[in-house]
């Protein structure tokens, strides 16, 4: 089962790392980051973990949640 998407999104500034937007999302949203991720049903204790590796499942289910495209989630990690 898919997590509904998320009541407040938050565009993605220019030069943020996925931390710092999922961050954001989080504050828009009412919760930390850590129960944002719990929601999303991704599995990592540090939301900074996400800026290094963040795999295809992962990108669905944040660009689902914040109506974006996965591809936008991707681009906000480091090469």
């Amino acid at each position: 089962m898919k997590p509904h998407p998320l009541p407040k999104t938050v565009a993605p500034l220019p030069d943020e790392l996925l931390s710092g937007w999922l961050s954001r999302l989080a504050a828009a949203n009412y919760c930390d980051d850590a129960e944002l991720l719990a929601h999303l049903r991704i599995d990592t204790a540090h939301g900074t973990a996400l800026d290094f590796n963040v795999d295809a499942a992962a990108a669905a289910k944040i660009a689902n949640a914040a109506r974006v495209n996965p591809d936008v989630v991707r681009s906000l990690t480091f090469p």
